[in-house]
C-alpha cells in the first residue's frame, strides 16, 4: 500500500508491495559474524533478496570483505575501524539477522546513528524497516 506502518521499537517499515525508498547507492549491509561461518551463508540470503529488490544499488558486505581474516573476539579494535572506515562512505546502514545481539553490529548502528545516516533492518521475511 505504500503507507509507512509501525514496527516494534519505534521502527516504520513499508508495505511489502512497494519497497522502502533507500536514497543514495552504495548500501552497507551488517549482519553479525562472531566467528561462525554459518552467518557467512545467511548473510547471502538477505544480500540475495536485497539485490533483488534494488538491483541498481551497490552493496557492501564486510563479511564477505574481510571474511578472509582470522576472527579473534579479543582483538576487534582494528577489524572494527575497517568496517566504520567504509561505513562512513555509504550512504544507508541495513542492519540484518540478530544484529541486536552483536557487538559489531551495535557499533556500526551507532556510527551510523552519529553520521545522522539512513538506517533500516532488514527482517527474515525480506520486510525492510526504518530504524528511528
Amino acid at each position: 500500500d505504500g503507507k509507512v506502518h509501525s514496527c516494534t521499537n519505534g521502527e516504520r517499515r513499508l508495505g511489502m508491495e512497494k519497497r522502502e525508498y533507500i536514497e543514495g547507492q552504495l548500501l552497507y549491509i551488517a549482519h553479525p559474524y562472531g566467528g561462525d561461518e554459518t552467518n557467512k551463508e545467511r548473510v547471502q540470503t538477505y544480500l540475495k533478496t536485497l539485490q533483488a529488490k534494488y538491483p541498481e544499488k551497490t552493496l557492501f558486505s564486510p563479511l564477505h570483505n574481510w571474511g578472509y581474516a582470522p576472527y579473534d573476539k579479543d582483538h576487534q579494535h582494528k577489524p572494527m575501524k575497517d568496517c566504520l572506515e567504509v561505513l562512513q562512505r555509504c550512504n544507508a546502514l541495513i542492519l540484518c539477522g540478530n544484529w541486536r545481539e552483536s557487538r559489531g553490529c551495535n557499533q556500526e548502528y551507532a556510527a551510523a546513528y552519529v553520521m545522522d545516516m539512513q538506517i533500516y533492518e532488514m527482517k527474515p521475511t525480506g520486510e525492510i524497516c526504518s530504524v528511528d
